[in-house]
């Protein structure tokens, strides 16, 4: 079971943040920046830690603050996890399909070849053939 849920979530988190952006600290003078994502693709500077962010339309939709160093380090932490989680799964789908892999040799194994009887029969070969009706009966 926990491998087709790892293998679901590999394909639906994909899958559903496709199509949207996520914010990421971006470094603007000095500082880092959560930004990039659809409220703030664009950005302009009015302080020293501060940016006014704006959608690609440039509708504001507010400020945002410098990331603190603290900020910054959780964030870094937090994409760690995100990788390691990533790679579990994908390291458990891996070990899904060998055990598949292994279970289907297992179960299907290939087939022996038949061993196959002469031909012709030993010493001369008469057959008699015997008709009733629509009905023939041949032997050797």
């Amino acid at each position: 079971m926990k491998i087709w849920v790892a293998a679901i979530l590999s394909i639906m988190v994909p899958v559903m943040t496709g199509c949207s952006k996520t914010a990421s600290p971006h470094f603007i003078d000095g500082h880092y920046y959560m930004g990039g994502d659809s409220n703030c693709i664009r950005y302009e500077k009015i302080g020293p830690t501060q940016i006014m962010c704006a959608t690609k339309d440039h509708k504001l939709t507010g400020y945002r603050n410098a990331m603190t160093d603290q900020e910054l380090a959780m964030y870094q932490h937090q994409q760690v996890q995100q990788q390691i989680a990533h790679q579990q799964a994908m390291a458990d789908i891996d070990a899904g399909n060998q055990q598949l892999a292994a279970n289907t040799a297992r179960i299907y194994q290939p087939m022996a070849i038949p061993s196959v009887a002469p031909v012709g029969l030993p010493g001369p070969t008469v057959v008699h053939c015997t008709t009733a009706s629509i009905y023939t009966n041949c032997r050797y």
